[in-house]
């Protein structure tokens, strides 16, 4: 927690975010099996804030607790929450993964809520994508784009086969978080199904092609234009 060297401090010489550091710390001493968190960081500025909640995510890959985290902000809980209730007059109106409330909200008040949510920081490729099912297949090919006549051969399993753009062999690139964007080609890449949404629309700048998302190499759907102009404007394609 970072707290070593103010161990001989007393509590109200310290900020709030140091205070909050250590409630964070005794709560985590008690080694409960669940976590009830109400509005901790509320009181914070922006920038602690932020760095509090990282803290938060990196200690719960650690440490693997149920932490049921209540906040009256909708980017902290989508940051934050694995699964997320919202809540109306005493009542959970939805629960459900950060992406199915953005994509599909319950009912009005959802759709209200989540209305000025950046997309950008909730949604990934998978939550996304065309899948295989609902893409243009011919044989054990799927096509990227009737357009330019590009194709992707699949063999049994939907793993790569090979691809081809006007009946001429073409290669694909691959990507992998923290690689830099700038040097990927004008061609499909090939990228995680959880990719950031994020980083897909840089990747698809750069490459002016699709993304073709795979789960352990096996293809799982494509992700181009239509895909994410829908996230951008809050629809779902279904």
């Amino acid at each position: 927690m970072g707290l070593s060297q103010w161990r001989n401090k007393k509590p109200d010489e310290l900020s709030g975010g140091m205070q909050q550091r250590v409630g964070l710390a005794r709560a985590l001493a008690m080694d409960a099996d669940i976590l009830l968190m109400d509005e901790p960081f509320s009181a914070l500025d922006p920038l602690i804030r932020q760095g509090l909640q990282d803290e938060l995510l990196e200690l719960q890959r650690k440490l693997s607790k149920t932490i049921v985290f209540v906040s009256h902000d909708l980017d902290e809980a989508l940051k934050l929450g694995s699964r997320i209730a919202i809540m109306k007059d005493g009542k959970i109106i939805q629960y459900s993964v950060p992406e199915e409330i953005v994509l599909n909200p319950a009912d009005d008040y959802v759709r209200t809520f989540v209305a000025h949510t950046n997309p950008l920081n909730v949604l990934c490729g998978r939550s996304l994508m065309r899948t295989l099912d609902n893409c243009t297949r011919v044989n054990g090919s799927v096509c990227l784009d009737p357009g330019g006549d590009s194709w992707l051969d699949l063999a049994e399993g939907n793993t790569i086969q090979g691809a081809r753009q006007n009946g001429v062999t073409m290669n694909l690139q691959n990507w992998a978080p923290g690689q830099a964007v700038e040097g990927l080609g004008r061609v499909p890449t090939l990228v995680d199904s959880n990719i950031g949404m994020r980083d897909a629309l840089q990747i698809r700048y750069q490459t002016g092609n699709k993304l073709v998302l795979h789960d352990n190499n096996k293809v799982v759907g494509i992700l181009g234009d239509s895909e994410l102009y829908h996230a951008l404007l809050g629809k779902n394609l279904g």
